[in-house]
């Protein structure tokens, strides 16, 4: 019974933790395509491109801040076998502006 205890516990405390880094060949090809579709934007003449080159934050500010939200709710195993391709998009366009709500709020020096 004490093992199944300890075993429960331990599960409990994994499952607060970050999850493990992505593979570096997909942390690659996200960030890759994550700051093609960033500069594009920032090159643009939207107001959130405007902002964005105003306050100084790189397409790689932004899309590090993805990547490491993305590594802290999910496995790479997790994200690309447990969800749909429309709720992985769902959560990349999540934290997309959860990072750009906190980069330009809090704008790197």
């Amino acid at each position: 019974m004490k093992m199944v205890t300890a075993l429960l516990v331990l599960g409990l405390l994994a499952a607060g933790c970050a999850t493990e880094q992505w593979s570096q060949s997909t942390r690659d090809i996200f960030v890759k395509e994550c700051i093609a579709d960033m500069q594009e934007e920032m090159e643009d003449d939207s107001q959130v491109g405007r902002h964005l080159r105003e306050v100084g934050i790189s397409a790689h500010d932004a899309c590090r801040c993805q990547i490491e939200n993305l590594e802290a709710e999910y496995s790479e195993v997790d994200f690309f076998q447990d969800l749909s391709s429309f709720e992985q998009q769902k959560f990349v366009e999540q934290v997309t502006n959860h990072c750009r709500r906190n980069l330009l709020e809090s704008p790197l020096g």
